[in-house]
């Protein structure tokens, strides 16, 4: 006969009973109805779907010549499962400061839940809103993948996604109107302009022999 498995755990591997009978006649396996919850059976091979005790039952009804033999079990125990989490999504290759954001996506082997943050080192760099993730400046955004685990599944070791963030394009715009029009020693004009960035912006005059810039006036 086969011996028990001595570190079987739910979802990984399994465990192939094999069993004789005096007679010759072949053996068929199940599983006690009390571990159907542990552990299934088929074809003599056994999987681990639940924690706890599992006790694969080998039987023989015996034929015209033999009598049905008795029961023979075997028990052992299955912990908890492994379980191993996996990015979804490909970290994108060119996110810019306040660019097209990114939804990042995540699954675990066992098929519990997994949730993704932006890992404590990157908080200047990205954050994360209703899993959608934003760029606030350059640098490195580390995203941080977890699992807790349940009663059948271990906590899963933490997966990463690492990825650079880089500068941001910027448009300028004037909020002033050009005078129109403007004449030798009339009305300064005072032009004003903002930047998509919100960064303060410097105007100045190229055409110094035409305007030029004193203070916020031309």
């Amino acid at each position: 006969s086969s011996s028990v498995p001595t570190s079987a755990k739910v979802g990984s591997g399994s465990y192939t009973v094999t069993a004789a009978a005096t007679s010759g006649l072949a053996v068929s396996v199940r599983v006690d109805p009390m571990s159907s919850g542990v552990c299934s059976v088929m074809e003599n091979v056994v999987t681990f779907i639940g924690v706890g005790t599992c006790v694969p039952v080998a039987t023989q009804a015996g034929d015209a010549a033999y009598s049905a033999a008795p029961a023979g079990q075997q028990s052992f125990m299955v912990g908890k499962g492994d379980q191993m989490l996996m990015f979804g999504s490909a970290a994108p290759t060119g996110a810019v400061v306040a660019g097209a954001a990114y939804t990042p996506s995540g699954t675990s082997s066992s098929g519990l839940p997994v949730s993704i943050a932006v890992d404590g080192t990157s908080s200047v760099v990205c954050s994360m809103s209703d899993g959608v993730v934003s760029f606030a400046t350059a640098g490195d955004c580390l995203l941080v993948m977890n699992q807790g685990g349940d009663a059948t599944w271990n906590a899963a070791t933490q997966s990463t996604q690492l990825f650079s963030v880089g500068r941001g394009p910027q448009a300028l715009s004037f909020t002033s109107v050009a005078p129109i029009p403007a004449i030798v020693a009339g009305t300064t004009y005072f032009p004003t302009a903002i930047s998509s960035s919100d960064l303060p912006v410097a105007i100045i005059s190229t055409t110094p022999g035409v305007c030029s810039l004193s203070g916020e006036n031309l």
